[in-house]
């Protein structure tokens, strides 16, 4: 796994990756797969290539709702903050590139309040 410098974005080297499914146990957001057909980890890279060409990820320009954007950090900044609620971990320690505009209940990334109701969401 690498994290692009420029884009914050996190994405599987493909070339290097033996399937050991470390990076799945690892991972504080439950992000990456092993593919046992593909022989390595898998994981949304945030739609690395048309971020290249200066377009938006697909989830973003779809979400009927506009609740997503994508941008630089330092723009998003400006929206919310890093990272910090439930069920998301401690942002001090991973660094997210997300930010978040807080919702009134929201939780913070401490809480144990609550339960996730749609556990395909999160998988």
């Amino acid at each position: 796994m690498h994290k692009d410098a420029q884009s914050g974005l996190v994405s599987v080297n493909e070339g290097r990756c033996i399937g050991c499914g470390y990076c799945h146990m690892a991972c504080p957001y439950n992000s990456p797969k092993v593919d046992r057909q593909l022989g390595h980890s898998v994981k949304c890279d945030g739609c690395a290539a048309r971020v290249s060409e200066g377009k938006a990820p697909i989830c973003v320009e779809a979400c009927p709702l506009r609740a997503l954007e994508f941008g630089p950090v330092e723009e998003m900044q400006k929206l919310g903050e890093r990272g910090r609620i439930a069920p998301l971990p401690n942002p001090k320690y991973t660094h997210p590139n997300i930010y978040i505009k807080e919702a009134q209940d929201a939780r913070l990334y401490s809480s144990h309040e609550g339960s996730v109701v749609n556990v395909k969401e999160v998988l």
